[in-house]
């Protein structure tokens, strides 16, 4: 079974204030990581945490945490989310949308209001693979 990202915070974020430090990092995998010295085990945790916190504003919050999973279980998928959001802003717009597929604006409105569950009116990366999940089932 794999854990969700909820999950996965609820166990990394010891003081429960929505994001994990890379002090909290540490203390979850440096007991698992049997037989590495104090620094090889300090080296380590600090090279996940640098590629975990992507904004890299020295916390890892429940976005970064999904977008590295994500990544990880389906790399195609983030690939081609950012091969759409022309301007890497974590969000596909109508326009964006509008280019990559040829199609009108109007069209991709429609489109992305069919997908869009927070309202805000682009697809962000979690929106994206639902819908490319549910064309490919």
């Amino acid at each position: 079974m794999n854990p969700t990202v909820n999950e996965l915070m609820a166990l990394l974020d010891s003081n429960a204030d929505g994001v994990v430090s890379q002090d909290e990092l540490y203390n979850f995998l440096a007991p698992r990581l049997i037989g590495k010295t104090e620094p090889e085990k300090e080296q380590y945790v600090s090279e996940i945490f640098v590629a975990l916190d992507t904004d890299g504003n020295g916390s890892v919050d429940s976005y970064e945490l999904g977008i590295n999973l994500l990544h990880l279980m389906n790399p195609s998928l983030v690939q081609q989310f950012q091969d759409v959001d022309a301007d890497n802003d974590g969000q596909i717009t109508k326009a964006e949308l509008a280019q990559v597929l040829d199609i009108s604006e109007d069209e991709a409105e429609r489109m992305i209001e069919d997908a869009d569950s927070d309202g805000d009116g682009k697809l962000n990366i979690f929106e994206f693979i639902a819908i490319m999940q549910s064309l490919q089932e």
